[in-house]
């Protein structure tokens, strides 16, 4: 149908080349290590395939569309996603709780915090790309509300810092002052708001224990980051642990299947970089990281008001991944593939 011509660029060709090598390392790993997880690690070569797969198609397509385009459809789709939610889950989306079975789960878009990443990314896109102000406004209102109804730590803080790390990033003051506006404005709304729905006790028990609770001393930095910190330090010394191939070319990209003090099950450390050291080894991880600071720098060095939104995504993104494993996971990888691409091909981009 393409005559060969989507393999033909440099980079689908290197992710077809980092999708065989991903395939090989974990087979091997399988034969000569560890056979007893070989269902995980064949779930998990599939999401990579599907992940490699999705960067190879958008890249062949990328030309074809627009990112004007591409900014309005995926709003569209988390519009849909967020109604979606209000219909299977309305006992859940008021209920402000983080228990299982309480809380939003949004399975099918991967679990709640992937959902808040993508609602991040949305409220994003409405402040820096949307131009009409009542509109951005209504947007930037209603991807707000739908983080605060997640109680995603990290979306939510990822947004502050996001909004505001663009706002220098400008060439001018405009975003600066715009968004010094807007937060005065937010912050009326949400105190009105509160007190109208009747829900301050709530509100306020749940953002002291969500966010306040380690700087007042009530919870540990190990209880505050619901155990992140404990993994982290597990998967750390088991790299130390491993040998020398294990160091290089990783245990299997579905070799993270642990339980830790009695009762922490995990399939993944919530760190991109830690994730990728274990399951893909450290020479892929150096690779991936500096593919990172490579698109951060070309950011900076063609700075121009055009890449706000670009950049805001880039910026966000990047910073959830710090504690989000949405790379592996399905839908939140082919996501993350094709925007990779923009990212990529930031020069490029045009919005007609």
């Amino acid at each position: 149908m393409t005559d060969a011509n989507i393999l033909k660029k440099p980079n689908t060709l290197l992710a077809l080349g980092f999708g065989l090598f991903f395939i090989f390392t974990t087979i091997v790993n399988i034969f000569f290590d560890n056979q007893e997880i070989i269902k995980m690690q064949s779930v998990y070569i599939i999401l990579y395939l599907q992940n490699i797969l999705a960067f190879i198609i958008f890249y062949y397509f990328f030309d074809r569309i627009s990112l004007d385009f591409f900014l309005k459809l995926f709003l569209l789709i988390i519009v849909l996603s967020v109604f979606r939610i209000f219909i299977e889950e309305p006992n859940h989306i008021f209920s402000f709780s983080t228990i299982k079975g309480e809380r939003i789960e949004a399975y099918f878009i991967s679990g709640v915090n992937n959902f808040a990443i993508f609602i991040g990314v949305a409220l994003i896109i409405s402040f820096f790309y949307i131009k009409k102000r009542f509109l951005k406004l209504i947007l930037c209102l209603f991807w707000l509300l739908v983080i605060t109804l997640t109680l995603s730590r990290g979306a939510l803080l990822g947004v502050i810092v996001t909004l505001f790390a663009v706002a220098f990033y400008d060439t001018d003051r405009k975003t600066l002052k715009a968004l010094t506006k807007f937060t005065i404005f937010l912050l009326l709304v949400g105190v009105f708001a509160i007190f109208y729905f009747d829900k301050v006790e709530v509100l306020v028990e749940q953002f002291n224990d969500r966010f306040l609770s380690f700087f007042t001393g009530e919870k540990s930095i190990e209880t505050f980051s619901s155990g992140r910190i404990d993994v982290w330090g597990n998967m750390i010394e088991r790299i130390g642990n491993s040998n020398f191939s294990q160091i290089l070319f990783g245990h299997g990209v579905g070799s993270i299947n642990f339980v830790i003090l009695g009762e922490l099950d995990f399939e993944s450390s919530h760190n991109v970089f830690i994730d990728l050291a274990y399951r893909n080894g450290i020479i892929v991880c150096i690779l991936y990281l500096m593919m990172v600071v490579h698109l951060f720098w070309l950011f900076i060095k063609n700075r121009n008001r055009n890449k706000l939104t670009l950049f805001g995504i880039f910026f966000f993104i990047h910073l959830e991944l710090m504690v989000n494993p949405m790379l592996f996971a399905a839908q939140t990888g082919w996501i993350y593939a094709m925007m990779l691409v923009m990212f990529i091909k930031q020069n490029k981009l045009t919005s007609e």
